[in-house]
């Protein structure tokens, strides 16, 4: 599915592009009980994590399209290129974290995203996708591992 764009890259890209919501958690841990309401932080991730995002990665050296990655990835119709690229992957990994995931999501229909519309002629069926998970899984668990140590 994804022979365009390097799938270690993509790993990367997926695993950092929600680092700015780690400041803003850590800020908000710090401060006394009572101070805000969940729904306070939901709204200042969903507002500036892209942009913390982005200087975290640009402090640490990464290149522009990983840094780009954070501002990008919270627009389903986002699209900066003709070819498929990391982004369109954050993207529709995202999504489909969406619909696994419990509870109610309003979700634009796949089909309308430029990131889905980038994959050609290439079927993108309920059943391809999770045989996609299921294969990343092993991966996936490894790489957490990694990051638990």
């Amino acid at each position: 599915m994804t022979q365009k764009v390097d799938p270690d890259a993509a790993l990367l890209a997926g695993l950092l592009h929600n680092i700015g919501a780690l400041p803003i958690l850590t800020f908000a841990d710090s401060l006394p009980e009572g101070t805000y309401q969940p729904t306070d932080i939901d709204l200042c991730i969903n507002e500036i994590h892209g942009q913390i995002g982005s200087i975290i990665l640009e402090k640490w050296g990464f290149p522009n399209n990983l840094r780009q990655i954070p501002l990008q990835s919270t627009n389903w119709f986002t699209s900066t290129t003709e070819d498929l690229n990391l982004n369109d992957i954050v993207l529709l990994a995202k999504y489909h974290n969406i619909l696994a995931s419990p509870g109610k999501t309003e979700l634009p229909l796949i089909i309308t995203l430029p990131a889905f519309q980038k994959l050609e002629k290439q079927p993108l069926t309920p059943q391809m996708s999770l045989q996609i998970l299921h294969d990343a899984k092993q991966q996936i668990a490894e790489t957490m591992s990694f990051f638990s140590r």
